[in-house]
């Protein structure tokens, strides 16, 4: 792209030496302020976390609605807000099943797959 010099050696060393590291949190929270998340494994997800690209699990659609609502509180409460026209919804069952979640009285977009971090993620 015509990039030569110290810009191009700067860019070049933030990706040279990269690592990438994946925490699951090994404490289960037991409190009844809402869900744990969903089963990987013997582990509970609740999140994954990237920069501004947040994936909410949850085992029920009432449990996720209330992590929703929790988060875009969190959110407003830092200045923040989620943005409704990049956010959908999908549910993972082996039955079609009506999933209407909602971000400040709009019903996010359910959908049968989305792209996270590029990679396909499909029912």
């Amino acid at each position: 792209m015509g990039i030569r010099g110290p810009l191009l050696r700067a860019v070049r060393s933030l990706y040279d030496r990269s690592r990438s590291l994946v925490r699951i949190a090994w404490q289960i929270s037991r409190r009844s302020q809402g869900p744990e998340g969903v089963r990987f494994g013997n582990h509970r997800i609740s999140s994954l976390l990237f920069a501004d690209d947040v994936v909410l699990m949850a085992s029920s659609g009432q449990d996720l609605q209330h992590v929703l609502e929790r988060f875009a509180a969190e959110c407003e409460a830092a200045g923040m807000r989620i943005s409704t026209s990049k956010s959908e919804a999908m549910v993972l069952d082996r039955k079609r099943v009506a999933c209407p979640l909602r971000v400040g009285g709009e019903v996010l977009p359910q959908v049968e797959e989305f792209k996270y971090l590029g990679v396909l993620v499909h029912e």
